[in-house]
């Protein structure tokens, strides 16, 4: 069995399930009506010959008998005038030829006149001469209806044809002209109505699939097409919802992951500094103690009494590492009051002031009128603080300027530290806040001033950052929610 193709694209299939069954219908209404006015200019055809054989019908009789030939002769070519008749042809009582006009046939003569009438032959297709004509018969009768003779018209055919071939010509060209109308019309609506909206919707998918994916389908058009370019563009916005909450959910995963870790390293951090401060703080403090003891005898020479000053700060320095040992490790919860923002910054700038003097540098403290207030450790921040300005001081050449300020939101406040220094550089800024990690010589840093800042921060949910700046010289901001919050 034959299986035709079938149409793949909307255009294609709008031309083969309308466009083509209407131009047949056409086609076939077209046929129909084309038969029926061939019928009825045929017939109309044969009534002009039929009218002009009823018009001279009378005055042809009464001219026959009379005997008056010349009346026959003019009454035919009279006829022959009006153009719709091919040959007119008068046969007397018995059949013989009386008159004629036009052109006919000689040999083309009815013989038996009586057969005719009797037969009730008014019109009928012949051949005459070799050519088809249509021959139209009227007896012809005296005043008493006695029969004088036949009247025969005839009508070329080819005549009849070549008027009913032309009509046929102007009906198939109106029908191939409805059709091509049709079909044209199909497409521009077609083009007008679905195929540009749905070129524009492919147009969005495509750039959907090259990574455009905040592009939104248009919404215009019929209101089949704009549904669906709604509905397209919902099903995005579910989608990148749905990703964005995944992401923040994975986000959220990270950051957990990141502060057990740290809690863990911190609490393995605050053991072992427990363990190492019960060890060594005997020690340490019998070492400091002989040192001072040994420093007050005045039997020591200044070489001595240097050597033991040295030890006793060096001793003084384990002990602050221990410290800050057991304050990174310390878990327990702390107690928060609320203080003035301005006070927390005097309490550590006085705390520094000695050193920053000792290196020759000034301390620039803005914070203006500002007395908000703010529910903290006020140890713990201070601390920070402290670290802060030690680490910037540290940064920072002799007789520069370090800058403490204060910005306050109803929700945060803000301590930023500026230093003079160089910067931090960028393969060291995701590390810089881990315990033991520093960028100083051996002996002159021990990696957990900013790592303390880092703990305090997180024990008052707040963030630590910081900003190089295009001028020189680095700022970090010490970011504490003003109220306390619960994770």
């Amino acid at each position: 069995m034959l299986h035709l193709p079938r149409p793949t694209s909307l255009r294609a299939r709008l031309a083969w399930y309308v466009a083509l069954p209407a131009t047949l219908w056409i086609a076939g209404i077209a046929w129909y009506t084309g038969q029926t006015l061939d019928q009825e200019l045929e017939r109309s055809l044969q009534e002009d010959v039929e009218l002009v054989g009823r018009a001279i019908r009378a005055p042809i009789a009464r001219a026959l008998e009379g005997g008056n030939l010349q009346e026959v002769t003019h009454t035919l070519l009279s006829a022959m005038d009006i153009g719709r008749v091919y040959g007119i042809t008068v046969y007397g009582q018995d059949g013989e030829l009386i008159a004629t006009a036009g052109d006919v046939d000689p040999q083309g003569v009815v013989q038996h006149l009586e057969e005719v009438a009797d037969e009730g032959r008014h019109g009928a297709y012949e051949r005459l001469g070799g050519r088809r004509v249509y021959s139209y018969f009227l007896p012809l009768y005296d005043q008493g209806r006695r029969p004088v003779g036949l009247l025969q018209i005839t009508r070329r055919q080819r005549e009849m044809d070549r008027t009913l071939h032309s009509r046929r010509l102007q009906s198939l060209g109106v029908a191939i002209a409805g059709a091509v109308g049709l079909a044209v019309l199909a497409l521009w609506g077609h083009h007008r109505a679905l195929s540009r909206h749905l070129r524009r919707l492919g147009l969005d998918m495509t750039r959907l699939r090259h990574g455009e994916s905040q592009h939104r389908a248009a919404t215009g058009g019929p209101d089949e097409i704009a549904a669906l370019a709604v509905a397209l563009n919902d099903m995005l916005d579910s989608m990148a919802q749905a990703e964005a909450e995944i992401a923040q959910q994975r986000n959220q995963q990270a950051a957990l992951r990141e502060r057990l870790a740290q809690s863990e390293k911190l609490a393995a951090l605050g053991h072992l500094a427990a363990g190492v401060a019960h060890e060594l703080g005997t020690p340490l403090s019998t070492i400091d103690g002989h040192a001072q003891r040994l420093a007050r005898d005045p039997n020591q020479d200044s070489s001595r009494i240097h050597a033991l000053t040295r030890i006793r700060e060096e001793v003084q320095r384990t002990e602050r590492i221990v410290r800050q040992l057991l304050e990174i490790g310390r878990t327990e919860q702390r107690s928060r009051h609320t203080i003035s923002a301005p006070r927390l910054l005097r309490n550590a700038t006085a705390a520094v002031s000695d050193m920053i003097q000792q290196r020759q540098q000034q301390l620039n403290v803005q914070h203006g009128d500002n007395n908000a207030e703010i529910s903290v450790d006020p140890g713990r921040v201070e601390q920070a603080l402290i670290n802060l300005m030690d680490n910037a001081s540290q940064a920072s050449p002799p007789s520069s300027t370090i800058t403490l300020s204060l910005d306050c939101t109803p929700d945060t406040i803000t301590f930023a530290v500026r230093d003079c220094g160089g910067g931090v550089p960028d393969d060291v800024r995701e590390r810089i806040f881990d315990p033991f990690f520093t960028t100083k010589p051996v002996g002159k840093g021990t990696g957990l001033g900013l790592a303390v800042v880092h703990s305090v921060a997180e024990e008052h949910q707040g963030s630590v950052s910081l900003h190089n700046h295009d001028t020189g010289g680095c700022s970090f901001y010490l970011s504490i929610p003003r109220h306390e919050t619960s994770l």
